[in-house]
């Protein structure tokens, strides 16, 4: 059977599976309901060029409002390096998001980072959170692009603060695994 038709049929089979599931957006104050992020990685996902897949989730309240997957642009030396470059992606996106909900709210542009509590930015991954919040470069960690360093900043303002969360309750995980290994 061609690859695209059984790719479809398992579209198929996933969304009459699902066909109870909503994503609800409750009304009230953007102020009263801070966003809360999920970021994830594989480690050398593909196998042609071994590089990493990064996963993105970001939620206000329960709703899911953004999402992405995507192809690291670096191949990356350890699976902590590969999940600490999707935190820094994360981040970046939640600093936006934030500035955004600000205008939104004040009908003016943002000059601050501090008007909503910090974001929760949700990681199973240990080795990426130590890295991310230890200040000291070492042997260990400085062949790390410097652009992905910018989430320590974030984390010392209190615009971001990390989570550890398991396995099971990671929901950026499925955006990192390849469709023909589900």
């Amino acid at each position: 059977m061609h690859t695209s038709l059984i790719l479809a049929k398992r579209v198929v089979r996933y969304l009459s599976g699902t066909a109870s599931k909503s994503i609800i957006f409750a009304s009230g104050s953007i102020n009263s309901q801070p966003l809360t992020a999920y970021a994830d990685a594989d480690w050398a996902g593909c196998h042609e060029t071994r590089r990493s897949t990064t996963g993105i989730v970001i939620k206000v309240n329960i709703a899911p409002i953004y999402w992405t997957s995507k192809r690291q642009s670096i191949i990356t030396l350890s699976s902590a390096e590969a999940e600490y470059i999707a935190l820094s992606t994360c981040a970046k996106q939640i600093t936006w998001m934030r500035r955004l909900f600000y205008e939104l709210a004040n009908h003016t542009p943002c000059k601050t980072d501090s008007f909503l509590p910090p974001t929760i930015l949700n990681t199973d991954s240990t080795s990426a959170i130590s890295l991310a919040t230890n200040t000291q470069v070492s042997e260990r960690n400085n062949h790390i692009e410097i652009k992905a360093h910018h989430i320590k900043q974030l984390i010392n303002r209190g615009i971001i603060e990390q989570k550890y969360v398991n396995k099971l309750d990671q929901i950026a995980d499925i955006l990192t695994k390849s469709v023909f290994g589900i």
